[in-house]
């Protein structure tokens, strides 16, 4: 009688606990295709920036090793792929939101078509080739959450996974982001 009151109270302390933990965010040991946002409200306000305009990108990652399942916006401007190759490190996985200004497919073949402009945004993951082996396996989850956690705070007209810095071009983002048409290299 006494181990089975016993077993009902662990039970009931590890059911708290678990609610509790759920509470402020936190997951479960082997939840590791979750993440949790360092900071929420400031990935919002870069996406706000992102959707008006005045940043044309912005980075996520971790960059709290004690962490690894903590994300963050590590910075944030205005410039195109060029920028964004340029952070883009062999030991580091970095995730970016791009919002590229593209020709409107109907016009595309135009000489119209720079007056007929869109933005549409890229999702774009990078897993430098120095990365650990679990640390790669890890990221692969992480990118899956990450894309669906921003699907609802911004729209995502695409995805562009990157192996090698030479892969991020603009024939690749149009090419994901299905404008037709439309070529930057012969």
């Amino acid at each position: 009688m006494e181990e089975q009151d016993q077993a009902k109270s662990a039970a009931a302390l590890n059911k708290r606990s678990t609610a509790n933990a759920r509470k402020v965010g936190a997951f479960k040991k082997g939840e590791s295709s979750q993440f949790l946002w360092a900071e929420e409200g400031k990935v919002k306000e870069a996406l706000s920036r992102l959707s008006a305009g005045t940043s044309t990108w912005l980075m996520l990652g971790n960059k709290d090793a004690s962490n690894k399942n903590s994300i963050d916006l590590l910075s944030e401007g205005k410039g195109d792929i060029e920028d964004i190759r340029g952070l883009l490190e062999d030991d580091a996985i970095s995730f970016f939101v791009l919002a590229k200004t593209c020709p409107d497919e109907d016009m595309s073949t135009s000489k119209e078509a720079s007056n007929y402009n869109v933005v549409r945004n890229i999702f774009l993951a990078w897993v430098g080739p120095k990365v650990k082996p679990m640390l790669k396996a890890r990221s692969s989850q992480h990118r899956a959450a990450l894309y669906m956690r921003l699907k609802p705070m911004i729209q995502l007209h695409g995805e562009l996974q990157l192996a090698e810095k030479a892969e991020l071009t603009d024939d690749a983002v149009y090419d994901k982001l299905g404008v037709t048409g439309w070529r930057v290299t012969a």
